[in-house]
């Protein structure tokens, strides 16, 4: 699937202590060591996605079930994840990275969540409202 989007810097801290607070976890599910931290991408012409990636579809690649993750409210269901690209005619590709959406997560309608093992933000100097496409 390819979507357009905008990327939202995301500086509220929230993700980056969820993956603090799970990082063996993360580190087990994933294979390496996960950037505490996210960058959101938002896709204002796919905004009923997430509806369609909490029911699994299509089928993630990596699922970490919500009882390995601590500090969870009890509104949120098991974390998923799918491998994704993000490309961008100033820094061209970026491949080592998954959309990671916890079930019935409550980020913003229309928003989806990149993790990676390295920093993206300062790196590949992204900025707000830039255009990305995003394939996964």
């Amino acid at each position: 699937m390819t979507y357009i989007g905008l990327i939202q810097l995301n500086n509220a801290g929230k993700f980056n202590q969820l993956i603090k607070d799970n990082k063996d976890v993360f580190f087990e599910y994933f294979k390496c060591d996960i950037y505490p931290g996210s960058i959101n991408i938002f896709l204002e012409d796919n905004l009923g996605l997430w509806q369609e990636l909490d029911k699994g579809i299509p089928t993630p690649d990596i699922i970490i079930p919500k009882e390995k993750l601590i500090n969870m409210p009890v509104y949120l269901g098991n974390g998923q994840a799918w491998k994704c690209k993000l490309i961008s005619e100033k820094w061209k590709e970026i491949d080592n990275c998954w959309v990671f959406r916890r079930i019935n997560s409550k980020v913003q309608r229309g928003v989806l969540e990149i993790i990676s093992p390295l920093e993206l933000n300062k790196p590949y100097n992204l900025q707000q409202d830039e255009e990305v496409t995003l394939i996964f």
